[in-house]
């Protein structure tokens, strides 16, 4: 499929919602892990495996207990996922029940998207600039929307991180701030060193009261010895945020425990989208959104920015 496709499906059911809620996942190709080999030196597996690559929002709160969700707000959903070459699946997922009805018919339709181009690189000395998107969808939509984020830079820098309590992320000597405002993502990489376990956590402070606990941890990402850590949180609300860097085993003193730390969030209001139709959008309509720029003030180097569009 050319660069931009989309499998898209469209996923409607005849109960009340809620509570009834399907999810819808989709599978396709991702790299396979398992081999067989014999005694003659052959070896035999599949060319890929299958993962999932789009799916609704996973609202699992725990104890059997989920949380209804759909992309429309009522008995009918939309999945995104990228096209590529190879086998891809459509499952579905009774995730929240009415119980008004023994059976629940549903209908699932699968087709595809396009958007195009998949990014924009420009040069501005001024800080303000243009460009046209364009999406084409084969199953019809009932409504179409369009937001853009940015532009924002990354924060990099360097931290020495101490052996802290590996039982209390909140004993980390390592907090970072971060507010966000109409943010598209958020992501934080670390980079750590070979012989340290440096565990990573995000903080929301979802009560606004200044402080951050362990309860408020949001997201973390925990790997072995000398494993780099990596979050990502999609569309994060308005907030303040802290990163905490955990020394969990901390090898040697601590000029040589120099963790490397990125936070990269893409938000901010410096883009706005025109073009987006109003009412439903029929299938093989094209789609033409025009994304404008103006950020006079802006700093050189390179700016990001996130186009987020769909039914």
């Amino acid at each position: 499929p050319p660069a931009g496709s989309l499998v898209l499906a469209n996923t409607k059911w005849d109960d009340a919602a809620p509570y009834t809620d399907i999810d819808t996942l989709l599978f396709g190709r991702v790299p396979t892990h398992y081999e067989w080999c014999c005694d003659n030196g052959a070896v035999y597996g599949a060319p890929y495996s299958m993962g999932t690559v789009g799916r609704s929002p996973n609202t699992h709160a725990g104890s059997g207990v989920w949380i209804f969700n759909t992309a429309t707000g009522g008995a009918e959903d939309f999945v995104a996922g990228p096209a590529q070459d190879g086998l891809h699946a459509a499952v579905q997922h009774g995730v929240g029940f009415h119980g008004g009805k023994f059976d629940v018919p549903f209908e699932t339709t699968v087709g595809s998207a396009v958007v195009n181009p998949t990014s924009v690189t420009q040069t501005t000395a001024d800080g303000t600039g243009q460009f046209q998107v364009t999406f084409k969808a084969t199953l019809d939509l009932p409504g179409f929307a369009a937001d853009a984020f940015g532009l924002s830079q990354p924060a990099t820098s360097t931290e020495t991180v101490q052996q802290d309590n590996p039982d209390d992320p909140s004993s980390a000597t390592v907090k970072k701030n971060v507010t966000l405002n109409h943010a598209a993502r958020l992501t934080i990489n670390v980079d750590v060193p070979a012989d340290d376990d440096i565990d990573v956590f995000l903080v929301y402070d979802a009560n606004g009261d200044g402080t951050f606990t362990n309860s408020e941890i949001i997201g973390s990402s925990t790997g072995s010895t000398g494993a780099d850590e990596h979050i990502e949180a999609v569309r994060p609300a308005d907030g303040n945020y802290q990163v905490w860097l955990q020394g969990w085993a901390i090898s040697g003193a601590p000029e040589t425990n120099q963790a490397g730390l990125e936070i990269f969030p893409i938000q901010g209001n410096d883009l706005t989208v025109t073009g987006a139709p109003t009412g439903p959008v029929p299938a093989g309509q094209t789609v033409t959104l025009t994304v404008s720029y103006n950020k006079p003030s802006m700093a050189a180097g390179d700016h990001f920015g996130e186009l987020h569009l769909g039914p």
